[in-house]
């Protein structure tokens, strides 16, 4: 590149870099409030809070960095047409391929990022933020018993008269009124509670259990050591979503729906990493042989956007095909000689 594309490719980039920072912080800003009940409500810790927010990252950036480009080429391509450096140069016999040039260097440099964090970061992040989500969601801190409160949970109420460590009490009641014709009420001098994977494992010593069943006499049961589970719901194995899988497990669907999602996904991971270089050059083509109207020139692409969310076809070829329509006009234009529009 000459002493022009080197000064309008840093303009470019360094344009497309702060658009981009501001995007990706309003988005960021905007979704990392979702998980503001989560850690409200469950006990999170700081390196889960850290991750949670950085697996946000790639897949906006996916997103916010060709838009950032968009916008950067439509404002520097009116400076250019501004200040009449671009009048000077095409006199001079400067080409429409000379200006657009720059841009097709730096959409290349964006699109193999681009595609590095949609191929390898995307999934990484999207299994690290479900993971943390369910794991946060099923599991319960020592901290919930807290001395001389009720609190229910599980269809069960406990209360502790003293807590001598984090996971250590001394006297506790449960009240288990899961079933009502079987209820059972537990009493214990000492108690020890300690977290699993799911749920809680709770162990009572030296206490009785009283049994009311239904029409029935009350039983009572006196024990050293009662231990039983309990989860803060139904367990259930959690479900890989597909945003979570590898190409390779893309490519393997289960069942016709799987079908439709991964092909779905695939689309997105394929196209979007696509867009600086599908912008690039058919923005370039439009500002450069269509004319210098910058609304018309936004309008035309917002329509080309608007069309493909419209159509978005299969994962495969015909799924680029506004890459395919930039290629064709640069070529057809070089072909026939077409020459750029005067100013008017």
């Amino acid at each position: 590149m000459g002493l022009f594309q080197r000064g309008f490719f840093r303009s470019l980039l360094f344009t497309t870099l702060g658009i981009s920072a501001i995007l990706t912080l309003m988005i960021w800003l905007a979704q990392s409030l979702s998980f503001a009940s989560l850690f409200a409500q469950q006990s999170t810790t700081l390196k889960e809070i850290l991750g949670l927010f950085s697996s946000l990252f790639p897949r906006i950036v996916l997103v916010t960095v060709p838009a950032a480009f968009l916008l950067a080429m439509l404002w520097e391509f009116h400076r250019l047409f501004r200040d009449h450096e671009h009048d000077a140069l095409s006199s001079c016999g400067a080409s429409p391929w000379f200006f657009a040039w720059p841009c097709v260097v730096l959409s290349l440099g964006m699109t193999a990022a681009l595609f590095a964090v949609s191929l390898l970061l995307v999934p990484m992040a999207a299994r690290f933020s479900k993971e943390t989500h369910y794991r946060t969601r099923h599991h319960l801190d020592p901290s919930f018993l807290t001395p001389g409160v009720f609190f229910q949970i599980d269809g069960r109420t406990f209360y502790v008269h003293k807590q001598k460590t984090k996971q250590h009490f001394e006297g506790i009641m449960i009240y288990d009124g899961k079933n009502p014709k079987n209820i059972r009420v537990l009493t214990g001098q000492m108690a020890a509670i300690h977290p699993k994977e799911e749920g809680m494992e709770l162990t009572i010593h030296d206490g009785t259990q009283h049994i009311y069943k239904h029409s029935k006499a009350p039983s009572v049961l006196m024990f050293k050591k009662y231990t039983f589970q309990f989860l803060p719901g139904k367990a259930k194995l959690r479900k890989k979503h597909e945003e979570e899988r590898s190409l390779q497990e893309l490519r393997h669907p289960s069942s016709e729906k799987e079908a439709r999602d991964f092909n779905k996904e695939m689309s997105k991971r394929f196209f979007l990493p696509l867009m600086p270089l599908i912008i690039s050059l058919g923005l370039s083509w439009i500002l450069l042989f269509l004319g210098r109207s910058l609304w018309m020139s936004l309008l035309g692409v917002v329509l080309a956007s608007g069309l493909y969310r419209l159509v978005f076809w299969p994962f495969g070829l015909g799924s680029l095909f506004p890459l395919w329509i930039s290629l064709g006009l640069w070529i057809y234009s070089y072909g026939m000689r077409i020459k750029p529009q005067p100013k008017t």
